[in-house]
């Protein structure tokens, strides 16, 4: 039965994983974007 109910944290993490990276491809300046991706980086997002 547990194996049916979806992992909703899991799911809540990659969501908003999802939106954050997302939202970095969005950034057009090199520097900005570079210290972005850094941030996620160092939260832990790029695993």
């Amino acid at each position: 039965m547990a194996d049916l109910v979806p992992d909703i944290a899991k799911i809540q993490k990659n969501a908003l994983d999802t939106t954050l990276k997302e939202a970095g491809k969005q950034l057009k300046d090199k520097e900005i974007s570079d210290f972005y991706n850094r941030f996620l980086s160092n939260c832990g997002l790029d695993e």
